[in-house]
């Protein structure tokens, strides 16, 4: 597979999308790739080799299959942008997840059903004057679709702080590509975070707290912010706001905190 052109990633008319953003449509399952104990990738194959995915950067898809005559169906990032011919979701396999293991049972040349784009952010190069992601597990799909974006486009110089938080150092995924992005990318930084480090360990322990977050993330003092809940991706609708997208395995859900002394923006994923 080759890889598309910048354009053609945010510009996805460029090329018609293989997707449907109302109805669900089948696409095959090439290949599982273990990437954790508990978390793989899974590889679907798009209808032409040189067709990308073709959603807005920022945004997700819908994976649904039926159980019991209930459909089910939960949000996924995926995390390619620029490979032509297939694309790929990382998601970690819960013991009782419903549709983690349905995905999980799957043999390689399975249809699964799948619709989108969805969500209201679509990121452009240098939209927001600085990003501070924050973002624990799976929950990094969202954001390494968006550090792609940036770290792919020279022009894009926005500022960003990525607070990564694990329960253990092998939890940590897509490290070695996040590191890839860091090493090109000097306006990137990185912080991992986790709750049982191991010894020697140079990132922070324990929990994302406020006192953590004061002491990384160039922000006023987010206690004194007004927060607000809505139940999809959102996006700020000027540089001055702060937003924090928490995501689920079950839902998305948004919260959007705004102030008027800073232009920071924030986005959050958890597990």
């Amino acid at each position: 597979s080759t890889q598309s052109t910048w354009g053609e990633v945010l510009n996805p008319d460029v090329m018609d999308s293989p997707l449907d953003s109302s109805e669900y449509r089948k696409f095959r399952l090439v290949e599982k790739i273990r990437v954790s104990h508990n978390s793989f990738i899974f590889r679907f194959e798009l209808p032409h080799p040189d067709m990308t995915l073709g959603i807005p950067v920022g945004q997700h898809i819908f994976v649904s299959f039926v159980d019991s005559g209930k459909t089910i169906s939960r949000p996924y990032t995926p995390t390619t942008l620029f490979e032509r011919g297939y694309f790929d979701l990382l998601i970690k396999i819960y013991e009782n997840g419903r549709m983690s293991q349905y995905l999980n049972s799957l043999s390689v040349g399975a249809l699964v059903s799948i619709k989108g784009p969805k969500g209201r952010l679509a990121y452009r190069p240098n939209m927001y004057s600085r990003l501070v992601m924050i973002a624990g597990g799976t929950g990094i799909t969202p954001m390494y679709q968006i550090l792609q974006a940036i770290a792919h486009d020279a022009s894009d110089r926005t500022p960003i702080t990525l607070v990564y938080a694990n329960r253990e150092e092998h939890d940590i995924l897509l490290r070695d590509e996040l590191e890839a992005i860091r090493s090109r990318c000097p306006q990137i930084s990185i912080l991992y975070v986790l709750d049982s480090p191991p010894p020697q360990w140079s990132g922070a322990a324990g929990f994302i707290t406020t006192e953590l977050l004061r002491d990384y993330i160039p922000i006023p003092d987010i206690s004194t912010t007004t927060t607000t809940a809505a139940t999809t991706t959102t996006t700020p609708t000027t540089p001055t706001a702060t937003a924090a997208a928490a995501a689920t395995t079950t839902t998305t859900t948004t919260t959007t905190t705004t102030t008027t002394t800073t232009t920071t923006t924030t986005t959050t994923t958890t597990t």
